[in-house]
């Protein structure tokens, strides 16, 4: 989700402040990135929090979970159906929520945020999508009904923050002016 929404504008702003200072980007799910800094493979990474790695962490952005349908906003959560969850978003919660809202056990995961939407477009299934997506998708085709109780930080996973490199420390840097100037956002060092 970062990569997509956040790290075109954050890496513009970096490259304009920091034009000498080259950046490495390694997409990965939620656990291989967690393994990378904890390894030291990378500085630090975008990550959902909270994380089971014993790292530092900084959180970002609070974001909240969307129910997204082409049914209408009345008979969303009633329907049982089958839901879609995109491959990436690994934080392990939805059990509950498919349990609560009776959908069935079977759960597509699918990796591409296109397939999803026209799957769901089709009236294949309904998605569970984080805001950072659900907030551009085009209210006149789909549903988007926000789920009680979803939310989750989005934040930065280090080894150490106060052994960051000083790239590092200045990427970080931007990035919290960044989305200070573009989000509603509260940073918070954990």
């Amino acid at each position: 989700a970062v990569s997509e929404k956040w790290l075109p504008g954050i890496i513009s702003k970096f490259i304009e402040q920091y034009p000498t200072i080259q950046i490495r980007i390694v997409e990965a799910n939620q656990p291989e990135l967690e393994q990378m800094v904890t390894s030291n493979q990378v500085d630090f990474a975008f990550t959902y929090l909270p994380i089971t790695s014993h790292v530092e962490t900084i959180s970002l952005y609070e974001d909240q979970l969307y129910l997204i349908s082409n049914y209408i906003q009345d008979e969303l959560i009633q329907m049982p159906h089958q839901v879609i969850v995109p491959k990436w978003y690994t934080n392990g919660d939805f059990e509950a929520f498919f349990r609560e809202n009776q959908f069935e056990s079977s759960t597509l995961v699918v990796e591409n945020l296109y397939t999803i939407l026209e799957c769901v477009r089709k009236n294949l299934c309904k998605a569970v999508l984080p805001g950072i997506f659900a907030i551009d998708i085009d209210d006149e085709i789909f549903s988007k009904v926000q789920i009680p109780n979803s939310e989750q930080s989005i934040g930065l996973a280090t080894k150490s923050i106060k052994n960051l490199s000083s790239a590092a420390e200045k990427f970080i840097a931007v990035t919290t002016l960044w989305l200070n100037e573009n989000q509603q956002v509260k940073v918070t060092v954990s």
